[in-house]
C-alpha cells in the first residue's frame, strides 16, 4: 500500500466523475469550488450524458481523458462506484476521493459494498478517501485545490484540519474564517475505509506548509498505531483534537474496581496524554489554541506579564492564568522606574500592570516597549477596554508597531468589546492573536505551555525485569485447566511475586488449627481472608477479618467465616501496619487493549475516584506522571508530620505490572488493592489482588 498521499493532496490533474450541469447537484458544487479556487492544475469533468460544463469539455469515462489523471473525485450512485474504480485503475489513477454515501454507515448491505470497493483499491495499489466524505482542500500557492462542496473556502495558513464528520467539517471551515485561522489542508475522512487519520498524520508530519494539526474525531480505529504516529508527530508540531462522546453513559460492566472506573473516554484521555496531544473541550477552544500556536513560536518559559487599562479584567486574567499553572513574575525595578515616568500615580506597576483608564494609546505603546525591552517574560497579554480616550482604532497601531519591533515576543490582545472586522484586521495581519475574554486566553496558554513541557521532556523507556515466567505460566494454565477465569487470592499473590512485586507473608489453610499454627509462624497480628475466585469484594461479603492477635480471635474469625462454607480455604496473612493504601490495576478495553491504573486505594477507591490511567506499555516517565497527577499526591509527599511515601516503590510496581501483562495477554483485568506504600526506602507490599482472564483460545 502506497503511503504517499501526494496524488490526493497535490494532484496536477483531477477527473470529476459524475459531473453534472445542474447547479444544485453536489458534483456541480464541487466543480465550481475547484474552478473558483483557481486550481493550478487541470480538471476534467466525466459524464457519458453531457458534452460541456462551464466551457469545459466533458468525457464519457475516465479512460477517455487524453491526459494522465492523478486524482479522481467520484460522485456517482453507490452501485456504480465499483465499476468506476476499475476504470480508474485501468487509467492508472493513484488517488480517489469517493464522495458518494450509502456504504457501511447504512448497515450490512452497505458494509459489503464498501468491502468490495476497498478490495479494488487495494488490489490496484490506489489510495481512497471516503466513501461518504466531503472532499479535500490544499491552499498551497502551487496547488490551490478546493475539491469539496464548501461554499466558504478557508483562508490560507499553516493549520491542517482532519475531520471525521463531513457536516461538522463544513462548519469548522466557516468558523476558521471567522477566527482568522488559515488552513494549509483539509480532509474529510468519511468512513475511513482506506485512508485513516493515522495515514494523514504521517503525511503531515514532514509537510513544510503545516505547523499545527487540528482534528475532529468520533473514534480512532487503530489506537495503538495512532499513539505511535502521534508521539512522533507531536515532537515536531502540535496536534489539537476535539473528541466527541466525552459524556457517553458510564463505564462498561466490570467486577473489578479498575474496570468500574475505566470508561471509554478515560481511554481516550490516556491516549492523548501519552501522545502529547492537546484535547480541546470545544471547537471554540480548539481555535483559541490554534490562534496562539499556529503563527507563534512556542515560548521557552512559563511566564507572562499582563498590561491593562482596567484593574478588574487584569485581576481576572491573573487568577485564570495562575490557576492554569502559569507564573506571573514581578516586574523589575528598572521597568517600574521607567513606567512611572509617563503613567499616572494611581497606576499599579507590579504584574499585572494596571495603567488605569487614564492611559492613552501612546501609553500602551510606550509601556509595551518598556516591558519587551526590560523583561525576560516570553509572553505579554494586553487587556484593552475601549474608552473614549482610547478607541480601538488608536491602540491597535501601537500593538502592531511593538510586535514588529519585538517579533520574538508572544503578544496577545484581549479586547473586551465587540469590534468590527475592519478595526481588528491590522492585528490579524501582524499575527497578534485576539480574544474577547481573559479566560479564553488562559485556557489557550495553559495548553501552549503544556505542549512546551511535552516537547522538552525525555521520551522514556520501557524497562525489562527478571521474572519467573515459567511459574507464572503454570499458575495461569492451572486456572484454565480448572475451568475458571478468575484466580484465587493465593494464586494472584503468587503471580505478582513471580514478577518481583513484594506480597504480604501468607499461608492458605483448611482448618482452624492450621490457621492458628500459620499465625504463629507468620507472627501476629494477622488477617484472615476467605480464598475463593467467586469472592471479589471481600469486605462487603464479610470474608475478611483484620488485626487478629490471640488464638481465640483467630478461631472465632475462622469459624464465622467458614460457617456456611464447610470446604472453604482461608488465607492467614501478615497484618501490614502503617503506610499509605494505593491501588494498581489493569483493565482490558476491546479497542485500546490493556489500560493501567494507579490511584488512592482501599475500600473507597470508587468513591473518591482519584486515579490516573495510561495505555500499556508504560515507560518510566509515564509511570512517574501517573503518580504525580493524582489529586492526593500531596498525601504521598507527607503531610502533618507524616513521612513521605516511597514513590520509587510505586513506580517500580507499576512498571513490573506492565511487564507482566506484556508477557501474558490472557489477563483481562487485575487489581492490587491495596498496594501499601511504606516510607521512603521501605518499599511497598501487595496485600490483596484479583485477576480475571480472557476466555481461553485454541
Amino acid at each position: 500500500m502506497d503511503k504517499n498521499l501526494n496524488a490526493i493532496f497535490r494532484p496536477r490533474t483531477i477527473a470529476l466523475i459524475g459531473a453534472s450541469k445542474k447547479r444544485q447537484k453536489l458534483s456541480n458544487v464541487i466543480l465550481r469550488s475547484i474552478m473558483n479556487g483557481d486550481f493550478t492544475g487541470r480538471v476534467y469533468p466525466v459524464n457519458p450524458k453531457a458534452d460541456v460544463i462551464y466551457c469545459l469539455p466533458v468525457y464519457p469515462s475516465v479512460t477517455a481523458i487524453p491526459d494522465e489523471v492523478d486524482l479522481a473525485i467520484i460522485v456517482v450512485p453507490r452501485l456504480l462506484v465499483p465499476g468506476v474504480l476499475e476504470e480508474c485503475a485501468q487509467k492508472g489513477v493513484k488517488g480517489v476521493v469517493v464522495i458518494t454515501a450509502g456504504f457501511k454507515e447504512i448497515g450490512a448491505e452497505g458494509a459489503k459494498l464498501e468491502e468490495k470497493i476497498l478490495n479494488i483499491v487495494r488490489r490496484h495499489n490506489m489510495r481512497m478517501v471516503g466513501p461518504n466524505c466531503m472532499g479535500v482542500i490544499n491552499t498551497e500557492s502551487d496547488v490551490r485545490m478546493n475539491a469539496t462542496f464548501s461554499v466558504d473556502p478557508p483562508l490560507s495558513g499553516k493549520c491542517a484540519l482532519i475531520s471525521q464528520s463531513g457536516a461538522l467539517g463544513l462548519a469548522i471551515i466557516r468558523y476558521s474564517r471567522y477566527t482568522n485561522v488559515g488552513l494549509s489542508k483539509f480532509i474529510s475522512l468519511g468512513n475511513r475505509a482506506d485512508v485513516s487519520s493515522n495515514d494523514v498524520l504521517e503525511f503531515l508530519e514532514d509537510d513544510p506548509n503545516t505547523d499545527l494539526i487540528l482534528m475532529y474525531v468520533e473514534s480512532i480505529g487503530n489506537p495503538r498505531r495512532f499513539v505511535e504516529v502521534a508521539r512522533r508527530v507531536t515532537r515536531k508540531k502540535p496536534i489539537v483534537v476535539v473528541k466527541s462522546g466525552r459524556t457517553a453513559v458510564g463505564a462498561r460492566a466490570a467486577s473489578s474496581h479498575t474496570g468500574a472506573l475505566a470508561g471509554l473516554d478515560i481511554a481516550y484521555d490516556a491516549l492523548f496524554e501519552q501522545a502529547g496531544i492537546i484535547r480541546a473541550a470545544t471547537i471554540e477552544e480548539m481555535f483559541d489554541i490554534a490562534k496562539v500556536m499556529s503563527e507563534q513560536p512556542v515560548p521557552s518559559k512559563e511566564d507572562i506579564i499582563i498590561l491593562s487599562n482596567g484593574g478588574g479584567p487584569a485581576v481576572l486574567a491573573a487568577d485564570a492564568l495562575s490557576a492554569a499553572g502559569i507564573s506571573l513574575p514581578e516586574t523589575s525595578p528598572k521597568t517600574r522606574q521607567e513606567l512611572q515616568r509617563f503613567l499616572v500615580g494611581e497606576a499599579s506597576l507590579v504584574n499585572p500592570i494596571d495603567m488605569t483608564g487614564n492611559a492613552t494609546p501612546a501609553d500602551f505603546g510606550k509601556a509595551l516597549e518598556v516591558i519587551c525591552r526590560n523583561e525576560k517574560a516570553s509572553t505579554i497579554l494586553v487587556i484593552f477596554l475601549p474608552l473614549k480616550v482610547t478607541p480601538t482604532r488608536a491602540v491597535v497601531p501601537e500593538l502592531v508597531r511593538i510586535k514588529k519591533q519585538f517579533p520574538d515576543k508572544l503578544i496577545l490582545a484581549c479586547i473586551m468589546a465587540e469590534e468590527s472586522e475592519e478595526e481588528l484586521q491590522p492585528l490579524k495581519a501582524a499575527e497578534i492573536p485576539t480574544f474577547m475574554y481573559p479566560e479564553s486566553v488562559a485556557a489557550a496558554l495553559r495548553w501552549l505551555h503544556k505542549y512546551r513541557q511535552w516537547r522538552s521532556k525525555p521520551v522514556g523507556v520501557v524497562p525489562s525485569y527478571d521474572a519467573d515466567r515459567e511459574q507464572a505460566r503454570r499458575i495461569i494454565e492451572s486456572v484454565y485447566r480448572s475451568g475458571r477465569s478468575r484466580l484465587r487470592l493465593d494464586e494472584a499473590l503468587q503471580l505478582l511475586a513471580c514478577y518481583g512485586i513484594k506480597v504480604a507473608k501468607n499461608e492458605v489453610v483448611s482448618s482452624v488449627d492450621a490457621a492458628v499454627e500459620a499465625a504463629r509462624k507468620i507472627g501476629t497480628p494477622v488477617v484472615l481472608k476467605l480464598v475463593s475466585p467467586d469472592v471479589v469484594h471481600k469486605t462487603e461479603m464479610g470474608a475478611v477479618a483484620v488485626d487478629l492477635r490471640t488464638e481465640d480471635e483467630i478461631r472465632t474469625a475462622f469459624e464465622r467465616m467458614t460457617k456456611d462454607r464447610p470446604n472453604a480455604q482461608v488465607m492467614v496473612q501478615q497484618m501490614v501496619r502503617g503506610g499509605r493504601e494505593t491501588i494498581i490495576g489493569v483493565t482490558h478495553d476491546p479497542n485500546f487493549g490493556p489500560l493501567i491504573m494507579f490511584g488512592l486505594g482501599g475500600i473507597y477507591v470508587e468513591v473518591f475516584k482519584d486515579v490516573a490511567f495510561r495505555l500499556h506499555p508504560l515507560t518510566d516517565i509515564e509511570a512517574e506522571e501517573m503518580i504525580r497527577e493524582m489529586r492526593s499526591y500531596k498525601l504521598l509527599e507527607g503531610v502533618r508530620g507524616e513521612p513521605p511515601a516511597d514513590i520509587n516503590a510505586i513506580k517500580d510496581a507499576l512498571l513490573r505490572v506492565s511487564r507482566l501483562i506484556s508477557d501474558f495477554h490472557e489477563i483481562k483485568e487485575m487489581d492490587i488493592n491495596p498496594f501499601i506504600v511504606q516510607p521512603v526506602g521501605e518499599g511497598g507490599v501487595a496485600v490483596d489482588a484479583r485477576f480475571a482472564l480472557l476466555p481461553e483460545t485454541g
